[in-house]
């Protein structure tokens, strides 16, 4: 066996294939090895370990990388970028809110895909107090990635003093 392969079982020689072995371990085996000819077996048994372990799939959730971001916006007739992947990363949206931190004023907000130039609207989102996006609706998940990012434009209203956007990510695979 090659060096990779004989650390790739002293590592997991201990773990439980389905709780034991998560991202970072199996990340960090499989960016120490470069790809030639000589490191074809530890390649074979990483995919083999990975699909059992389910740090490998064709797509879907990545463990324990949920996250929520917060934007506050302050006045109205402002483009904030909200949410952006690094490159290499796909993020799935999962929901989208505004909570209101003042006490009056209503707000209006346009959620959009960017890659920025363009803009896609997704959904709009006027009120006066804590409201959510109904992205939902969209035609199927929404993903965002080094190359498209998810942006908004608080358009309108007698805009009170503060309204975070609260964003709602899952990165993917």
């Amino acid at each position: 066996m090659d060096e990779y392969t004989n650390k790739l079982y002293e590592d997991f020689k201990t773990r439980d294939v389905l709780d034991g072995i998560s991202a970072d371990n199996f990340d960090s085996l499989k960016n120490d090895a470069f790809i030639v000819p000589e490191n074809k077996k530890f390649f074979e048994d990483m995919l083999r370990i990975g699909w059992l372990s389910g740090q490998l799939s064709s797509s879907g959730p990545m463990p324990n990388t949920g996250k929520i971001v917060t934007t506050q916006f302050t006045a109205a007739s402002q483009t904030k970028t909200v949410a952006s992947a690094n490159a290499g990363e796909v993020w799935q949206v999962m929901g989208a809110s505004a909570n209101r931190v003042s006490a009056s004023g209503s707000f209006t907000f346009v959620l959009n895909f960017t890659d920025g130039v363009n803009f896609v609207r997704i959904e709009s989102l006027s009120g006066s107090g804590n409201n959510e996006f109904n992205i939902t609706s969209t035609a199927g998940p929404m993903y965002i990635d080094e190359n498209i990012s998810l942006s908004v434009v608080s358009s309108g209203g007698s805009f009170p003093s503060d309204v975070d956007i609260l964003i709602a990510l899952q990165r993917v695979r």
